[in-house]
């Protein structure tokens, strides 16, 4: 049978009652032995007090002296401390100084180190700039500097280069009424900085402007023979001009030009000279009248023939070698004698070697033959060959000096005339012929200098005489007369007469300084 089930509270009730007898019970079990305990207990707890105060006196007195130990103990630990801690503390300021050394050597090492990567990164730095640079490509432009109100062209003048190349600086274009002076860095510029030519550096883009100066103009008037002026030219100052020719008129001859008017003969300017212009000029022609020429006389015309020419004299025998105006010279002197034998007479002991239109082939081939067989000991030889070749100096130089050692060789004395005069301009238009004054004077020079110059031939300087005294050109007819005609290469009967007796004074003179020596 299932015993009653008991609730919680009356079975926490029922435990209680149980203790509670439980607490009741034990004091009397125990009471006596626990009180005899306890007096006992008093007089050991009152030994006990008394070995403790003992103990608390020995106790005392140790932890006095324990204290006093540990006292002192902590004064020498003090002290020790102080003593440790001054030698830490200085301990510490050694190192602190060594610290301080060992950081300032580290600072400095560091310093040291920092500059150099500094150095070594500046030399990289600057060798990869110079690469970079070097890799850069730098535009250099062209053009005209402000304030320009005209402009050249520059196309085409602007460049695209590496840097750090080296360009040269080309000329500036050309741009009428201004002269080039070099190139400015500033647009403004007056002075330039390069000049064109030089060489310069391009590091970057460069833009260099043009420097230009104004040119001023001056002008050359020509003058006719009247004095009206017929034309202007319009150079710039400091520019090279050519003297140009101009046609003879009737019955006078053009020998060049002069400053001054009104004169007759020994031009300031030559026909094709070149002179500097710095200044306005005006230019009027030299003209010579033929009329007012001399005309030799017979005793004239020997005068010095007859001195240094004949048996006993400075040479015994003349030859004239040349071409046309040697072969018309010929035929007007003979003439001028009025017969053949009185001619022969006047003139014994000159011949002539001649051909119109001969020149150095006709003379090598036809000429030299007769002049070898003319040449003997004493003999003058004078050749007036040229005018046809004047583009063959050099081929004279050399045949000539060759013939003349053979010459000379067998006694004869050689000279060479010069070229003389002529008019070009009316020569292209009557017979067609291009003889050029300039080129005339040109020959003249080489022969003089080349040939004359080592003195195996005398020059005789007949177109300085005639320029310096005047002479007449015409066409000359088959009576001998002066025709009204002109085509500026042969000369006047007067003329050739002139000419005849010029070299013939020159022999002379040449006589009288041979003996003089």
């Amino acid at each position: 049978m299932r015993g009653k089930r008991i609730s919680g509270d009356k079975r926490r009730f029922k435990t209680g009652k149980m203790l509670l007898a439980l607490l009741l019970f034990l004091p009397m079990v125990w009471g006596t032995p626990h009180l005899q305990a306890k007096t006992g207990t008093a007089e050991t707890a009152q030994k006990q007090t008394d070995a403790v105060k003992t103990d608390k006196a020995k106790t005392g007195t140790a932890e006095t002296a324990q204290k006093q130990t540990d006292a002192a103990k902590t004064d020498k630990a003090k002290t020790g401390t102080a003593e440790t801690a001054q030698k830490q503390t200085d301990a510490a300021k050694t190192d602190k100084s060594k610290t301080g050394t060992a950081e300032t050597a580290q600072k400095q090492t560091d310093a040291v180190k920092t500059d150099k990567a500094k150095t070594s990164s500046t030399k990289t730095d600057s060798t990869k700039t110079d690469e970079e640079k070097t890799a850069k490509t730098c535009r250099v432009t062209f053009q005209e500097k402000k304030g320009m109100t005209e402009s050249a062209d520059f196309s085409g003048m602007g460049l695209r280069v590496k840097a750090n190349t080296k360009i040269r600086l080309p000329k500036l274009p050309t741009l009428k009424g201004y002269e080039p002076v070099g190139w400015s860095a500033s647009e403004t510029g007056k002075k330039p900085l390069y000049k064109p030519g030089d060489t310069i550096t391009v590091r970057e883009d460069l833009r260099l402007y043009a420097v230009r100066t104004i040119i001023k103009y001056v002008s050359v008037q020509l003058h006719q023979p009247s004095g009206l002026c017929y034309k202007t030219v319009r150079l710039e100052k400091g520019a090279r001009y050519r003297i140009p020719g101009m046609y003879n008129r009737t019955g006078k001859t053009i020998l060049g030009w002069a400053e001054e008017p009104g004169q007759s003969c020994d031009p300031q300017y030559e026909v094709g000279e070149v002179i500097t212009v710095s200044k306005s000029m005006k230019l009027y022609p030299v003209v010579f009248d033929r009329s007012d020429e001399e005309d030799l006389t017979k005793e004239e015309l020997l005068r010095w023939k007859d001195k240094v020419v004949g048996e006993g004299k400075t040479f015994q025998h003349v030859v004239f070698v040349g071409d046309s105006r040697t072969f018309h010279m010929r035929r007007w002197i003979r003439k001028e004698f009025g017969k053949k034998k009185l001619a022969d007479i006047a003139l014994a002991g000159i011949d002539f070697v001649c051909k119109p239109g001969a020149g150095i082939d006709w003379f090598d081939e036809e000429g030299l033959p007769k002049l070898l067989e003319l040449a003997q000991k004493g003999t003058a030889v004078i050749f007036n060959i040229g005018v046809h070749d004047l583009n063959r100096a050099d081929r004279y130089v050399t045949y000539l000096t060759k013939l003349g050692r053979r010459l000379q060789k067998k006694g004869c004395t050689m000279f060479y005339m010069s070229v003389n005069p002529v008019n070009n301009k009316l020569m292209k238009v009557t017979i067609d012929r291009d003889r050029p004054e300039v080129k005339v004077r040109a020959f003249n020079s080489v022969l003089r200098e080349q040939l004359c110059g080592d003195g195996l031939f005398t020059y005789i300087d007949c177109y300085s005489y005639l320029m310096q005294n005047g002479y007449g050109t015409a066409v000359t007819s088959s009576d001998g007369a002066d025709d009204d005609d002109d085509d500026g290469l042969h000369y006047t009967t007067k003329t050739y007469k002139r000419i005849f007796n010029y070299c013939m004074y020159s022999l002379y003179r040449w006589g009288q300084k041979t003996s003089a020596k």
